[in-house]
């Protein structure tokens, strides 16, 4: 993952890219893009929000493609480290704002960002 960060008092936008290669068994993907925009709020240690992604893959046939955008939502906790930081979310992805009340917690996915503040 790479991103950028624009802080306003207690909220702030994230734009990233994830990035993945050779995924997948059987059907192979080359590459997979994934970008992302995210509006966070903190809360002294505490980091939640919300955001829209895109997934673009290459598969090893050469075909490619984007899906539809999707949504997240992220909360966690940031640990700071002197000028670096780390922030540990838990990640909830689903298609459509209507499915968001179809949760389930299998569907969590967990992540980390070292942040590099300059």
């Amino acid at each position: 993952t790479a991103a950028y960060e624009y802080h306003s008092g207690p909220s702030f936008w994230q734009i990233a890219v994830d990035y993945a290669y050779d995924v997948g068994e059987g059907v192979i993907v080359d590459q997979v893009f994934t970008p992302q925009i995210n509006l966070l709020f903190e809360d002294r240690y505490w980091v939640g929000g919300m955001g829209i992604l895109g997934t673009y893959t290459e598969q090893e046939s050469g075909e490619s493609d984007w899906t539809d955008p999707y949504w997240q939502a992220l909360f966690g906790i940031n640990i700071p480290i002197g000028r670096l930081s780390l922030d540990v979310t838990a990640q909830y992805v689903y298609e459509t704002w209507g499915s968001l009340g179809d949760f389930d917690f299998n569907d969590i996915e967990f992540g980390g960002l070292l942040k590099l503040e300059f």
